[in-house]
């Protein structure tokens, strides 16, 4: 059974102590590889394959990337997701796919501070997520509250106190869905 198979029907849990392994194998579902044919995939490949993934249409294959890229070293993922946020999509002529992508980096991105917990690159995740908010994409709002939700588990109380009285003085301003979406990712992850 090809690995595009396991992904899309949860038939096997994914070990997630060799990431690069999965991320590999997850690739070559993609061109319908098995696990053993993946292994010379190159970085390249790999890179290509968490944005496309994550801007997929199929739910199935955006959130089996969000699993693939969240399980990933922090050092080899996050370059991909901050490059692609910094080049305002790498350029994709297709703007859906643009917005689907986006929603998922923002969750990665959470995701990634949740496990990673170190104030500098929660902070820097923070940044990035709440920049994320104010997309006229409201998948990629709810995804950036998502991610938002999970980093809000691991910082200090204080932070995330600061970032709750914050959401809530932009909701009068001039993007109150922005605001709100941020506030419901606040407090999701402070009820968690």
């Amino acid at each position: 059974q090809t690995l595009q198979g396991m992904l899309l029907t949860g038939e096997e849990k994914f070990d997630v102590v060799f990431p690069a392994t999965v991320l590999k194998g997850a690739a070559a579902a993609v061109a319908g590889k098995t696990l053993k044919e993946s292994a010379s995939l190159d970085g390249a490949v790999l890179s290509g394959f968490v944005l496309s993934a994550l801007g997929d249409e199929s739910v199935q294959v955006r959130d089996a990337g969000a699993y693939v890229a969240s399980s990933l070293k922090t050092e080899l993922i996050m370059p991909i997701l901050e490059s692609y946020i910094d080049t305002d999509g790498n350029g994709e002529a297709d703007l859906d796919r643009a917005d689907r992508a986006a929603a998922g980096v923002a969750l990665v991105m959470g995701r990634l501070a949740n496990r990673n917990k170190e104030r500098a690159f929660c902070k820097t995740v923070e940044l990035r997520i709440c920049n994320l908010l104010y997309c006229p994409s409201d998948l990629v709002r709810a995804k950036a509250a998502e991610g938002l939700s999970a980093l809000i588990q691991v910082i200090p109380a204080e932070d995330a106190k600061a970032l709750l009285e914050q959401f809530r003085k932009e909701l009068p301003g001039a993007d109150p869905k922005a605001a709100a979406y941020g506030l419901a990712g606040v407090v999701k992850g402070l009820t968690s």
